[in-house]
């Protein structure tokens, strides 16, 4: 007999979100203290099913928890044709891992993700270099804590506990390794240190639900100059002492197949040479698991994203990029 599979409905993307900001967090912090805290939601549904032969094969996935090998085609424009070129395939790669640690004695958790050695390569026109262009990044991770009863502890004698309707969180990026354009008049950036402080106001314990917003601080290094020509590159530094200000939301369903995020950053940053100047990205992503290979998940996704940076010449502030590609999976749980 064939076992169905079981599990809760699918989650739905949250239109009343711009209200909730506004006004409805305190309901929503309601809503949760009625929500179970002792079983992860999220792990419930059934991953697993069997056909009317016996056979064993899984029906949901966990996007955050693969290694992934992926391939694509990006296309770019930008003011004075300055950074893109027309277009480019590409081949990427990342480990990817999230956990829950519970904490039952305080009812919370902590929801954990982990990028370790991501990166893209993007081949042909996509910026004509002596080196690939790449975008490739040592570890980023992200430290949510849900708290079923969220609240502020006021110093007074004797001291008060306030409620307060939103999750904390961290979120840290070491590492990241990009080479440019030669028209943006730098080799490379790197990305040694950015870490935000992040309030969650969607309050769900689920992993790969969230919606967080932050402030934090961050350390860069621009080579100027270009690889390949005689000299020594030059370089820059880039801080922003707790000005740079991040936002993301995601939602997937259930049974991992549907994944819808964007996210976005935007601040003020010193550099060295330039003095003051803003920088703002953003970037949105759909991914589809339509398929899976022995039980691996094979997805297609839809990425678009935008970078402005004042510091440098107006003919290569601003890009645009378009991707569309494969990734295969290799699950890392059952």
């Amino acid at each position: 007999m064939t076992r169905k599979r079981t599990g809760l409905p699918s989650r739905r993307a949250p239109a009343w979100l711009g209200l909730a900001l506004a006004a409805g967090l305190p309901v929503r912090a309601a809503a949760q203290e009625r929500e179970p805290a002792a079983a992860d939601v999220a792990t419930s549904r059934e991953s697993w099913t069997t056909d009317a032969d016996g056979r064993r094969f899984r029906v949901a996935f966990d996007p955050g928890s693969r290694w992934l090998l992926g391939g694509g085609y990006a296309t770019g424009t930008s003011a004075g044709d300055g950074w893109a070129g027309p277009a480019a395939g590409q081949v990427e790669t990342a480990l990817l891992i999230r956990h829950v640690v519970d904490q039952p004695e305080e009812e919370s958790a902590w929801k954990l993700y982990h990028e370790v050695l991501s990166g893209r390569v993007w081949l042909g026109d996509l910026g004509t270099l002596p080196v690939p262009r790449l975008d490739a990044t040592l570890y980023r991770a992200a430290f949510l804590r849900w708290q079923r009863d969220g609240f502020i502890t006021l110093p007074t004698s004797p001291p008060r506990r306030l409620q307060f309707p939103l999750n904390i969180g961290l979120d840290v990026t070491v590492g990241r390794f990009e080479t440019l354009p030669p028209a943006t008049g730098l080799a490379a950036r790197l990305e040694l240190l950015r870490s935000h402080f992040l309030l969650d106001a969607w309050r769900s314990r689920r992993l790969g639900l969230y919606a967080q917003f932050g402030l934090g601080l961050g350390y860069d290094l621009w080579l100027t100059g270009a690889f390949g020509e005689s000299g020594d590159l030059g370089v820059e530094h880039l801080v922003s002492p707790g000005s740079d200000l991040v936002a993301a939301v995601r939602w997937e369903t259930d049974d991992g197949r549907h994944a819808v995020e964007t996210r976005g950053s935007c601040g003020a940053w010193w550099s060295s040479e330039r003095g003051w100047g803003a920088r703002a990205e953003t970037a949105a992503r759909y991914e589809l698991i339509w398929l899976a290979l022995n039980d691996q998940p094979l997805s297609a996704y839809a990425e678009a994203a935008y970078r402005y940076e004042s510091l440098l010449d107006p003919a290569a502030a601003h890009e645009f990029r378009a991707t569309v590609g494969l990734r295969l999976g290799i699950a890392l749980t059952d």
